[in-house]
Parts: structure tokens; C-alpha cells; sequence
């Protein structure tokens, strides 16, 4: 299968980047969560580090609102150039508590976005799943985790169930990525129209 190929030819890419990777080059048209499915299947989601069995913990179940965030980042290709989608989702509502279209995936920006999106909801200590990138063990995301003195969940390899909500709204977003610049789509408004429909009901 092609997208088997082109995991192994390029090991060091992640099922995000591989599927943008292979839209940009013509080989197969696929959402990253679908990509994430048929690598998990074929045992190549880490081609080229083993995790020790047991690394991370597992996702919590959130029993009210604000109790669970999960953090995402996604790579989203936007008229000739790389952009950063960061959400911040609520997991008990699935509501979108903030999101932004970061330049970098530097510590420091998204940093920032966590800290405006805690500042919405004053007073409140959400326990924070998120991934083992480098950006949530560098200083500046450490320092906003002692401010609000919160707690961080960084989740076990092979469990993509932080990012269920993200994932679904892929489909949308890929869609947009492949014909903005045939259709003049406005990406901001489309991404905002896909995360308001993604939960208004909060509390």
C-alpha cells in the first residue's frame, strides 16, 4: 500500500506531516487520522523509536466541565506556507475552550496560548493531557504549568483518544487545504465555523 511505502521511506515523519507529505506529492489523498489508523495496523507508528511498554499515563474521564483539557497541535498547510493549528479542547463538553494558527511550534508561542486560554476561565486548575513533544518539557511551557499550578497528563504512546474531537474535524480541514487556492475558501472562517460547531453547550 502506498501509504506503507511512504512510512518507511520517510521513518522520521509523523502520520501528521506523512499525509501532507503525500498530498503534496500526489500519492494519496488522506486525513491524518486516517493515516494514524492504517500505520497503527501495520505497526509503523514508530519506526524509528520503540516506546518502553507502559510510558505515559492513560487519558482520564472528565466528570465536569473545565476537570480535563487536552492540548493539540496539527500542521495545516495555508497558501504557500506551514501554519500551526493549536487547540485547547474541554473534555468533558468537547468544547473548544481556545485555539490559534501559531507561525512556530516553538515553546514560547505555545506557551502563550495556554496561558489566554487559562485566563478565560479564572480560578479554574484543568488537569492537562497533552503529547511528549519538546515544547511541554521546555522552560517557558513548565513555567505557565507552575503559575496556574496545574497538573499534566502526558498521554501513553499508541492512544490517540486526546485528539478524537481534533481528528474529526480533519476531514474538514483537509479539505480546505487541498482547494483554498483554487476556491478562495476563507480558512479563518471555516475553521471557525467547524469549532463552533463542535460544542456550545459547556457547562
Amino acid at each position: 500500500m502506498a501509504t506503507d511505502t511512504e512510512a518507511k521511506a520517510h521513518p522520521r515523519e509523523g502520520y501528521r506531516r506523512l499525509a501532507w507529505r503525500m498530498v503534496d506529492e500526489d500519492v494519496v489523498y488522506l486525513v491524518p487520522f486516517a493515516v494514524y489508523g492504517i500505520l497503527d495496523r501495520h505497526d509503523l507508528l514508530y519506526r524509528w523509536k520503540r516506546p518502553e511498554p507502559g510510558q505515559g499515563r492513560q487519558v482520564p474521564e472528565a466528570t465536569y466541565p473545565d476537570e480535563v483539557w487536552h492540548i493539540d497541535l496539527m500542521y495545516l498547510w495555508v497558501k504557500g506556507r506551514w501554519y500551526f493549528l493549536v487547540t485547547v479542547l474541554d473534555s468533558y463538553s468537547r468544547y473548544i475552550v481556545h485555539w490559534e494558527l501559531a507561525l512556530s511550534m516553538q515553546a514560547q508561542e505555545i506557551a502563550e496560548i495556554m496561558n489566554i486560554a487559562l485566563e478565560q476561565v479564572s480560578g479554574k486548575k484543568p488537569r492537562i493531557v497533552r503529547d511528549n513533544d519538546s515544547q511541554f518539557v521546555a522552560k517557558e511551557w513548565q513555567e505557565v504549568i507552575r503559575h496556574f499550578e496545574l497538573e499534566e497528563i502526558p498521554i501513553r504512546a499508541r492512544h490517540p483518544e486526546s485528539k478524537d474531537f481534533v481528528a474529526y474535524c480533519t476531514s474538514y480541514l483537509s479539505l480546505d487545504r487541498i482547494l483554498e487556492n483554487t476556491l478562495g475558501l476563507n480558512f479563518h472562517l471555516l475553521l471557525t465555523g467547524v469549532f463552533s460547531s463542535g460544542g456550545s453547550n459547556r457547562y
